[in-house]
């Protein structure tokens, strides 16, 4: 329609349904028909995802009566009600058998549509392009571009045919290129070329505004609106240019980094096993923070339904690996209280929180710097290795009784984080648990590892024994 109807705008089309009617009045009858139901009756019915103003957090909204207030109040809806507008007019014109040129002109209100697609999400073919050709954002954004500017050109060339049959095809610049008797191709032909040349601002040649006043105030919007375009063209290709360049700066950072690697294990005469396994973990460490990152980053920006669905699926399995077997419905309540926490190779790890680990390596150690233990997991599947998915069982006694402990990363670490009375009231509702966590501990056999053991069966015995004496 971004087409089509300033065409019918341009050249006057009669909006009249029936007897003699203009085909093209049958195409601008079924876009009514389709934003009218679109407008009543869809968008009533079509899920609605709110956004809170102060701390960005989404949610996915299903429940019909929310819709409708959220379609009504604070969504679109009198913005569809001005689109369906033209179409009400076309049918009080049908009846009547004849349309006035301020009726006809009414369908620029169809255009407000566009104003809906500005800035929305991404949609799946558009995704599905993306993927299939490899499309990098700065090519998305180049044809994106072209396409915004093929549209005001063509918006703005018929604007100039709609002014020029209004003064009068005699006085205005269609006259300068003899096109008053040509045909509708070729004066919009005439018109693109002439809307080129006044947004393009590079001066108009053998055409130029004709004798009237209103053409000339039109030509003069026109070359505004060109020369606004350009400037924003301009701002928007630096900006991606810049993103272009810091991607390609760490590429460059990337193969400098192995080249010192290369260049350190050969001075060593490192082993070629150890070479090997060297050089495959110095490579893959900037695509897993990128990715690790990436994951934090949509996890954040997810409707808070959609996020606890996803947050359910990636940590179900650790879940029932480290709290024991249970139901779907017991093991999404545990999954709830859990955010995702992205950390970088060397920070310490905030304290007075439970963290399971899914990606990377933990090293958790006395604060006089004797290590205690290293959990390592996300490698790990086996049931047996529970323990050392975890860390921060603290959390359940009181803060005198806690060990002076840090933990840190090793490496990039995916860690997903509960606070300290989200887990209280977790093992409160569900005392099996903790019982399936230190019968698990009990049946370790590991020397490395015994402090850390001891310390935490002594934890959940000590939070086993006071959940016992409540009444």
């Amino acid at each position: 329609m971004c087409i089509a109807e300033p065409l019918a705008i341009g050249f006057d089309v009669p909006m009249r349904v029936g007897a003699g009617m203009n085909p093209y009045a049958v195409l601008d009858f079924i876009a009514g028909l389709v934003y009218a139901l679109d407008t009543f009756c869809v968008n009533f019915l079509e899920a609605k995802i709110i956004t809170c103003r102060s701390t960005g957090r989404r949610k996915l909204i299903t429940t019909p009566a929310l819709i409708h207030v959220i379609y009504v109040v604070d969504g679109t809806f009198a913005q569809d009600v001005i689109v369906c507008v033209p179409f009400v007019v076309q049918l009080i014109a049908s009846v009547r058998r004849a349309s006035t040129t301020s009726e006809r002109f009414t369908r620029i209100l169809r255009l407000l549509r566009v104003g809906k697609f500005i800035g929305a999400s991404l949609t799946m073919p558009e995704i599905l392009f993306m993927k299939v050709f490899r499309a990098t954002p700065l090519v998305v954004f180049m044809s994106q571009t072209i396409l915004a500017f093929l549209l005001l050109v063509h918006c703005v060339a018929c604007v100039y045919i709609l002014v020029a049959i209004k003064e009068g095809l005699e006085n205005s610049w269609v006259a300068q290129i003899d096109l008053e008797v040509a045909s509708d191709t070729k004066l919009y032909i005439g018109a693109l070329y002439f809307a080129t040349a006044t947004i393009t601002t590079v001066g108009f040649g053998d055409v130029s505004a004709g004798a009237t006043a209103v053409e000339r105030i039109t030509v003069s919007i026109g070359m505004v609106m060109g020369a606004c375009f350009y400037a924003y063209l301009v701002g928007s290709m630096a900006s991606s240019i810049e993103n272009l360049s810091l991607k390609i700066s760490r590429q460059r950072k990337s193969r400098v980094r192995l080249t010192r690697v290369h260049a350190f294990l050969d001075r060593l005469h490192a082993p070629r096993i150890t070479r090997a396994h060297v050089m495959s973990y110095v490579s893959e460490v900037e695509v897993r923070k990128t990715c690790l990152r990436e994951n934090e980053e949509i996890m954040i920006s997810l409707p808070t339904d959609l996020r606890e669905a996803m947050t359910l699926h990636m940590l179900s399995p650790s879940i029932r690996k480290i709290f024991g077997p249970m139901s779907n419905g017991t093991c999404a309540r545990i999954a709830s209280v859990f955010d995702i926490v992205v950390v970088d190779p060397g920070e310490e790890i905030e304290a007075g929180f439970f963290y399971i680990v899914t990606e990377g390596v933990i090293a958790v150690s006395h604060l006089d710097g004797h290590r205690l233990s290293a959990v390592l997991t996300g490698a790990s599947t086996d049931a047996s290795a529970a323990y050392l998915s975890y860390f921060g069982l603290d959390v359940l006694i009181s803060a005198e009784r806690r060990a002076d402990i840090r933990a840190s990363s090793l490496t990039v670490c995916e860690l997903w984080r509960a606070s300290e009375n989200g887990v209280r009231t977790l093992l409160t509702n569900h005392p099996s648990v903790p019982q399936f966590m230190l019968e698990n501990l009990r049946a370790v056999q590991e020397d490395d590892f015994a402090d850390l053991l001891q310390r935490r069966v002594e934890t959940l015995e000590t939070f086993v024994t006071s959940l016992r004496r409540r009444p």
